[in-house]
């Protein structure tokens, strides 16, 4: 880009006064953007490009429109994403687009309990790789990227990669329930709304309902489960330093899928308490033919998860929570459509409770749904982009 003396001189002039002037001109120059938005026709979903944004009277305007913010003084620009509103990337000469997120936390009716998860709203920007780099950076469990669908008539309908910090995932159920609630906040304009998010392989249908400022809950359709065989159960127990008789004599171990494969194992007594991970889980489990693994105690209804190396627990896994009710409704333990609360996250100190439930029969078990409460804890922006 080439700098003019104009430029030079413009920036001089305007440099560290982004408070002077939102107290000053840029309440002056507010009064007719609602007029200018409605002329030009602005909605939820339009893309704005906001030239010379001072502190963003244009991009606050809670339309639901994807606004890009550009001014020459950084300072300036840089203001626009602390005001309130949709998400907005503001950029300046020098200077690389600001990324908005929001941290919520699924599986719970407070924050600072449940799952955390940050949330993407406006992606579209990101490579894959800048996705994955951006969730090990923020270390939660697992990241969402939301981009809206383009295509004409689906005002409800976003496109969505979820990572966790190994890599992305074909599905998952806690970022795609905390995404929906996000929505929601940014675009519904009821108190109960339905979103069709889109991962790579297939999608899936999301309702939400508004339960207070901040509060939402979310009710994930996880589809038909598949039943994908009986391992033996020796040898199986000793992954989690169990023994054999710490395993449940009257539910057999199996792999069940809704979108990712895990082995249910059912434990009994205080065997979910004592259970770690002894050694990676990757081959054992390919052996098998599944992907994670999902302890169960099915008279409690508690389960624990951890990631194949177990080194990190899942505080509450959706997924896998749709995989044991799917298991739990085949083996006749909850009824067909009966909604039943799984716990989650105690060993972490981060209890969670997901709603669980599952219609049909035998191994015909469909829709098996997940769901739970999301709170939103707060919003931020990154100053900088990995390399993509």
């Amino acid at each position: 880009m080439t700098v003019t003396a104009f430029d030079t001189s413009e920036r001089r002039a305007w440099a560290a006064q982004a408070d002077a002037y939102a107290g000053s001109f840029g309440k002056l120059c507010a009064y007719p953007v609602p007029v200018l938005l409605d002329a030009a026709g602005v909605e939820a979903g339009t893309r704005v490009l906001d030239v010379g944004t001072g502190t963003g009277t244009a991009a606050a305007c809670e339309r639901g429109a994807r606004v890009t913010a550009v001014d020459a003084e950084p300072a300036v620009a840089e203001s626009c994403p602390r005001r309130r509103g949709p998400p907005v990337r503001s950029t300046s000469p020098g200077s690389v687009a600001a990324m908005r997120y929001h941290h919520v936390d699924v599986f719970t009716d407070r924050p600072y309990s449940g799952n955390s998860l940050a949330v993407f709203p406006e992606a579209d920007p990101l490579t894959g790789a800048q996705m994955r780099a951006i969730t090990q950076e923020l270390r939660h469990f697992e990241s969402v990227f939301l981009v809206r669908h383009d295509s004409p008539g689906r005002p409800r309908t976003w496109r969505a990669r979820v990572f966790d910090l190994a890599g992305e995932l074909d599905f998952a159920g806690h970022p795609l329930i905390g995404a929906a609630a996000v929505l929601h906040a940014l675009h519904g304009a009821a108190d109960h709304e339905a979103w069709t998010l889109c991962l790579t392989g297939r999608q899936v249908e999301v309702t939400t309902e508004r339960r207070g400022p901040g509060r939402y809950a979310s009710l994930l359709d996880q589809g038909a489960a598949a039943f994908l065989g009986r391992p033996d159960p020796e040898g199986l127990a000793g992954l989690f330093a169990l023994d054999p008789a710490d395993l449940d004599p009257d539910l057999p171990p199996e792999v069940v899928s809704t979108g990712l494969r895990y082995l249910v194992l059912p434990v009994r007594g205080d065997a979910l308490a004592r259970a770690r991970v002894t050694q990676p889980l990757d081959a054992p489990l390919a052996r098998v033919g599944a992907e994670f693994a999902y302890l169960l105690d099915a008279a409690a209804m508690e389960g624990r998860h951890w990631n194949n190396d177990g080194l990190l627990e899942d505080v509450a896994t959706g997924s896998g929570a749709g995989c044991a009710a799917a298991y739990l409704r085949s083996h006749g333990r909850i009824g067909s459509g009966e909604r039943g609360l799984l716990r989650q996250g105690r060993f972490t100190g981060r209890p969670s409770t997901m709603t669980v439930s599952a219609d049909g029969h035998g191994r015909d078990i469909r829709p098996v749904r997940v769901g739970g409460g999301v709170a939103l804890v707060g919003e931020g922006h990154l100053r900088e982009l990995p390399p993509s």
